[in-house]
């Protein structure tokens, strides 16, 4: 039982960053740690930027709407019951927000620093920090839940046609046959 519990928390872990990573600008770039310094300027600017769209709050938006959804398949595959389920999603959470959410947060200022100039992080603030940007920036946690629930609706869809893809590629004539495990006898 604890492994599935640990199999099923390491799943939501891993799968958690894609999905709040989807809703970031950030360059794709690899970690900053192999990043050329960036201008103490720039990476005000980007902190100024990352507080003003409340990043935090949006990605702990994403990650409350998305994680049941991601759990729920997780639970499927390894028979978790409704309360390992729920105490799995809320340690992914408290983990991702006090521990990641920081470390993330860090890395991507020199990301955004080098990406955009002076003149685009100023802009962004600018907008960002306006009373526009802000009403934007307070609706956007709505759409995580109405997102949450088009994925959950769309996902049945999505993976059968996932399936069907995979077999035709796999067996383009139709003909597959069952793999042979590795040191069996033919």
């Amino acid at each position: 039982m604890m492994k599935t519990l640990i199999a099923a928390a390491a799943a939501l872990a891993l799968m958690t960053p894609l999905c709040v990573h989807a809703a970031t600008p950030a360059d794709r770039a690899p970690a900053a740690a192999a990043a050329p310094a960036a201008n103490p300027e720039a990476e005000a600017l980007v902190r100024r930027y990352l507080a003003a769209v409340h990043f935090e709050r949006t990605m702990d938006s994403m990650q409350a709407a998305m994680l049941p959804v991601i759990a729920a398949q997780t639970a499927r595959s390894n028979n978790l019951t409704a309360d390992d389920q729920k105490m799995v999603v809320d340690i992914v959470r408290q983990v991702m927000r006090d521990k990641m959410m920081p470390k993330m947060i860090e890395r991507m200022v020199p990301i955004y620093a080098q990406t955009f100039t002076l003149a685009e992080l100023q802009a962004m603030v600018s907008f960002y920090e306006s009373p526009t940007g802000r009403a934007i920036t307070d609706k956007i946690p709505t759409l995580a839940p109405r997102s949450a629930a088009i994925t959950r609706e769309l996902m049945p869809e999505m993976m059968g046609e996932v399936m069907r893809q995979i077999i035709a590629r796999k067996c383009p004539n139709g003909n597959c046959q069952p793999a042979t495990p590795k040191g069996a006898a033919s």
